[in-house]
């Protein structure tokens, strides 16, 4: 976004960029989101005039809408302008003021029904239906295997194996062994690890 800004005039200098929420979700409370609470702290401090981003979801996905509505309010009292590439926001606008708060709110809550019918909907149930099939969906592999990922075998054919779990020799056979005695100790995790700690396999 800071690139478009200086394309729209924006000197560098005068542009401060906030990354540190990547990868954390729009779901989450401002005080949840390093990243949100920096920013939010700048819009009541009055230390800044305008929010760039590059879109309504990339600040909230909050299905409550609490979040969204901290947020609108801390703009308008502070009157701070909020920029996308499609829209330009000012709650504090004394006729258009309302207008957009609702506007805004409107695809915050668009963005949260998505995470809820899309990713966790049909994404997760699509998820659950491979590994219902025995397919591996980047989940974390059990020790003493390994994902085979091969498409086709050497001779040109199909791999049946191909995204299933399958033993991971010689680690398996450790894993075996590592199960054996902790079945001969009883189910005792403590006696098991002593055993191997005192004799292996290492």
């Amino acid at each position: 976004m800071a690139v478009q800004l200086q394309q729209l005039g924006w000197a560098p200098d005068t542009i401060y960029l906030i990354d540190a929420d990547a990868g954390v979700s729009g779901t989450k409370k401002i005080s949840e989101r390093r990243g949100m609470r920096e920013l939010f702290d700048l819009i009541t401090e009055n230390k800044i005039r305008l929010v760039a981003c590059q879109d309504e979801d990339r600040l909230f996905r909050d299905i409550t809408q609490i979040q969204v509505n901290i947020f609108v309010e801390a703009c308008r009292v502070a009157r701070v302008l909020l920029l996308t590439p499609t829209m330009l926001y000012d709650f504090a606008h004394p006729l258009l003021g309302v207008h957009h708060a609702r506007q805004f709110r409107f695809k915050c809550e668009i963005a949260a029904e998505y995470i809820n019918t899309f990713v966790l909907g049909k994404l997760h149930r699509a998820k659950r239906y491979l590994v219902s099939q025995g397919l591996w969906v980047g989940t974390r592999v059990p020790p003493g295997y390994m994902v085979d990922m091969r498409q086709t075998l050497p001779n040109g054919s199909s791999n049946p194996k191909y995204r299933r779990f399958v033993p991971f020799e010689p680690y398996a056979q450790v894993v075996q062994q590592y199960f054996e005695i902790f079945v001969a100790k009883g189910g005792c995790l403590h006696a098991t690890v002593r055993e191997i700690q005192t004799r292996g396999p290492f």
